[in-house]
């Protein structure tokens, strides 16, 4: 056993009462009581659902009665190396009360596992375990398997349930296993290596049997069978291990600097794998599944350059989602997501892909016109969706969307990831600090020297080239940055716009457009606030202006683009190059600061905030759809105001006159 929570009984009367003696330490009905205690408690409804809550209530009840748990501290190591090698199958020897199935159960779910098996012996315990995964809401990936382990861990494969098994957890009388963890942890290679009449002449002068040093007699009953041990703890030396080579290399490898860990005892070959060594071992960081977990079931539609750079990256990098199927219509020699991720599931339409029962979430990375009827079909099939930028080509479509999403209780968000720019970011701390003062004028520009049409693209039709229903600059661009203004000031009252073309080959086509939001006085916004959105595509300079905010008491300013979207098309993946999403000094902003007792204005260079990433959008739509709806990475309601927001804005042009605002939330 790894930790023991330690105590004596409480005084505290209930419909079951154990006496408990001072040499036994389970097994005398503490564990129906922890049951009892547990359901009988006014905050049982704090408690479904929430895996946290029920490790606390457990460890509430075992200050007061001695039980084994595997413990917090010891516990923390099993669950990082589950978050670090997220195993598709893991099985736990000894399920006792549920404390460490309901810990790395949990841990297991968020990183994409598919089944975590918990063996008990005890059918008492195993009721007591099976109650509380089911209350911590962990039935759908914990299984608990009542029975001696052998013969459970025999039915199990012999079924075909479980052909290979990625991490085992023992935590159990260590006399009992040890000989067995020497057997298949890869530092014994040179017993393991050897042969069959080798092992037999090594193993003659020791013990023979079930070791049961240490072993109180009360106790041993549960491991023998006939009044004779059901283990031997010498293995099988029967057994000829072919392929022990390459894993020992790989514990090699990845466990040089996981030295306290192995010395600790874990079994570690694989689980210590980094994720940039999952192919060395036929196993990928994205995974398919055969069925629902605890995993979001992620589906990508579309398998264009929006999911290759902005989507499938960060899912990769966030446990809590499993990439189980892509849409591609048309796959080509030199672009085929099957070819990409053989191991992911492929449809041609989105009609097999919504009848899927086993796709949680909908990712739709299409082309603008087609949003509306794909998050419309995803949603009336049930599915959860997360759709590209811009949400819909109307506003109409985008609001009766949100409505659909909310009378279905679904989770709908637009992918607006700029919120989660570095500069954005840095941009919102200097504003929550009050280090400008009262914000008079605030500008936001996406502008970049490209002259020429891109030939390629007016070629193949695409649509940020061409015009068409959701297409434009103010669709493209616009729409993150008009959601900036309004994530930091709001709607605003009026606004003024020209939208055109900069370029004489394609008249049609917007891409230019300079947007004014004007806010006027409001109870907590003394004077007026003037907004300008920015974007053009003549801009010739060495590095283009991104944010220029004045205020009473100073003025920012910061050039270049946030760094992600380069990284992310140079190949850096996220929070695996540890230098993703950080800015270099040369492109920190610069803050002027106003003396209002000198008169003076001093400068100062302020560096850019440790980048959340877009890993964080994925990170907060997944707590979004486990419950946590505050959590929303994007009110579709108000992504919906942005897109009335880009209709007004193009009137205004069109019309040549500043135009009242209409959002509604």
């Amino acid at each position: 056993m790894s930790h023991i929570h330690d105590g004596t009984a409480g005084s505290k009367k209930t419909r079951f009462a154990p006496k408990e003696s001072l040499d036994r330490f389970c097994n005398d009905g503490r564990e129906i009581r922890l049951l009892h205690e547990i359901y009988e408690s006014p905050d049982i409804d704090e408690l479904r659902g929430s895996p946290p809550k029920v490790i606390e209530a457990i460890s509430k009840y075992a200050e007061k009665h001695y039980l084994m748990n595997v413990g917090p501290d010891k516990g923390k190591v099993v669950v990082d190396l589950i978050l670090s090698s997220r195993p598709e199958t893991m099985v736990e020897l000894g399920g006792y009360c549920g404390y460490s199935a309901i810990l790395f159960g949990d841990a297991f779910r968020k990183s994409g596992g598919n089944r975590y098996y918990s063996l008990e012996r005890n059918p008492e315990f195993a009721a007591v375990v099976k109650s509380l995964v089911d209350l911590a809401g962990l039935s759908d990936v914990v299984k608990v398997e009542v029975g001696p382990s052998d013969l459970s861990l025999a039915r199990l494969n012999q079924s075909g349930i479980i052909n290979k098994i990625d991490f085992l957890f023992i935590d159990h009388y260590k006399p009992a296993y040890t000989a067995d963890i020497k057997l298949c942890n890869p530092p014994y290679l040179a017993y393991v290596r050897s042969s069959v009449q080798e092992k037999r002449e090594k193993l003659k002068n020791i013990n023979q049997g079930y070791n049961m040093e240490g072993i109180a007699a009360y106790s041993q009953k549960q491991y023998s069978k006939d009044e004779k041990p059901n283990i031997d703890s010498l293995g099988n030396p029967n057994i000829v291990y072919d392929n022990v080579k390459y894993y020992a290399e790989i514990w090699k490898t990845c466990l040089m600097d996981r030295e306290p860990v192995r010395k600790a005892g874990f079994m570690t070959n694989q689980s210590e794998r980094k994720i940039e060594d999952a192919e060395q071992l036929g196993r990928r960081s994205i995974r398919p599944s055969e069925e629902s977990v605890g995993a979001i079931q992620l589906q990508v539609g579309g398998y264009g350059l929006s999911a290759k750079i902005f989507h499938i990256p960060f899912v990769t990098v966030v446990p809590e989602f499993k990439l189980y199927a892509l849409v591609q219509r048309r796959p080509t020699a030199d672009n085929d997501s099957e070819k990409d991720f053989p191991g992911v599931k492929s449809y041609r339409s989105v009609d097999d892909l919504v009848a899927d029962p086993q796709v949680d979430l909908v990712v739709v990375t299409t082309t603008p016109d087609s949003h509306y009827a794909l998050v419309k079909q995803a949603l009336e099939a049930g599915k959860h969706v997360l759709v590209e930028k811009p949400f819909t080509p109307t506003s109409t479509e985008a609001y009766s969307l949100a409505t659909l999403a909310a009378s279905k209780s679904l989770t709908l968000t637009v992918y607006q990831n700029r919120r989660f720019d570095a500069d954005f970011q840095t941009v919102q701390k200097l504003l929550n600090d009050s280090q400008l003062g009262r914000i008079a004028e605030f500008e936001t520009h996406f502008d970049r020297h490209r002259p020429a049409a891109p030939v390629a693209q007016l070629e193949s039709n695409y649509w940020k080239a061409v015009p068409g229903p959701g297409h434009g600059v103010a669709y493209d661009l616009g729409t993150h940055l008009i959601d900036q203004c309004v994530v930091l000031f709001g709607f605003p009252s009026r606004i003024t716009a020209t939208i055109y073309s900069n370029r004489a080959e394609t008249p049609d086509f917007e891409d230019t457009a300079t947007i004014l939001l004007h806010y006027d006085r409001t109870s907590t916004r003394p004077t007026p606030l003037l907004c300008t959105v920015k974007a053009t595509i003549i801009s010739p300079a060495p590095s283009q202006l991104r944010y220029w905010i004045r205020g009473t008491d100073g003025a920012f300013q910061k050039h270049h683009l946030d760094i992600q979207e380069d990284q992310l098309k140079d190949g850096m993946r996220p929070e695996v190059d540890k230098s993703y999403g950080f800015e270099p000094k040369a492109r920190y902003g610069v803050l002027h600061k106003f003396d209002s007792g000198s008169g003076k204005i001093s400068t100062e260079v302020v560096p850019t905030v440790e980048p959340p990433t877009y890993a964080e959008f994925y990170r907060k739509l997944a707590r979004t759809i486990k419950g946590d709806k505050k959590q929303i990475p994007v009110d579709p309601k108000v992504a919906a105001g942005v897109i009335r927001l880009v209709e007004l804005a193009r009137e205004s042009s069109k019309l040549g006159k500043t135009l009242d605002v209409d959002v509604t939330i």
